[in-house]
């Protein structure tokens, strides 16, 4: 349960940070640093694949290789 809720706090809070982001296109690194997490691979692959969940279900779009912009 433990990562279901960490899974779920990451989704917010990216989604939050989409909300103030406007039709600007991000990196997955930007938005970890946005978000105050550790800029090492593990942290932003984690913040990517949830990145991409969230392309996948249309919340936000692929703005480009490696870009990200809210839907």
């Amino acid at each position: 349960a433990g990562g279901q809720q960490k899974y779920g706090k990451l989704t917010e809070q990216i989604l939050d940070y989409f909300a103030g982001a406007g039709g600007t296109d991000v990196r997955a690194r930007d938005v970890a640093e946005a978000l105050g997490r550790a800029t090492d691979s593990g942290s932003i692959n984690a913040v990517r694949s949830t990145l991409d969940r969230l392309v996948g279900t249309s919340r936000i779009h692929r703005a480009g290789r490696g870009l990200y912009r809210a839907a």
